[in-house]
């Protein structure tokens, strides 16, 4: 950290840290520019695992040969694809909001003392839930996969597939709003 007074006084960079972290905060999650390498958004993908969803299937007409030569179709599209509320955001952050207050009072002291500055407080909050909630996320075993998604995965680790879900998710130090 520098100094901007006398060495013996740093009430003005104590000032200036503070300030500081008056006016920004740090945003955790996965933000509206993850990529994803197929069709489907990331929001998308991580809202209905965080909150479960009730997704239609695509609309599926097949063709099937009838007596004597006709064709007739038949709708497969009533079914559904049901993905339970996995949530690991809320349930990471519920669960751990004591840790995570004493972490932030942690740093605080640190940037009072003088020893860190209050955008480095933030980064480190930043990384800290990230990491942690990664963990979570591959630790997290229930609700199950379905037997089909087991399947087709080769895994029966719930929110674990690419990884481009966990791997999405990031912090970044923004102005408070």
């Amino acid at each position: 950290m520098t100094t901007t007074g006398d060495k013996f006084n740093r009430i003005p960079d104590l000032v200036r840290e503070l300030q500081y972290l008056a006016s920004h905060q740090v945003e955790i999650g996965i933000f509206a520019d993850a990529e994803r390498t197929d069709d489907a958004t990331m929001l998308v993908i991580a809202a209905a695992n965080e909150f479960g969803a009730k997704i239609p299937k695509q609309f599926k007409t097949t063709h099937v040969q009838g007596p004597m030569g006709s064709t007739k179709e038949r709708d497969e599209s009533a079914k559904w694809i049901i993905i339970p509320e996995r949530s690991y955001l809320r349930a990471w952050f519920d669960e751990n909001v004591d840790v995570l207050q004493a972490t932030m009072e942690r740093l605080i002291g640190q940037v009072v003392e003088g020893k860190i500055s209050g955008r480095a407080a933030l980064e480190t909050i930043g990384g800290y839930v990230v990491t942690h909630i990664q963990a979570y996320m591959v630790d997290l075993k229930t609700p199950p996969n379905a037997p089909s998604t087991i399947a087709r995965k080769g895994s029966s680790n719930p929110l674990i597939d690419t990884g481009q879900l966990k791997d999405a998710i990031t912090w970044r130090v923004v102005g408070a709003k």
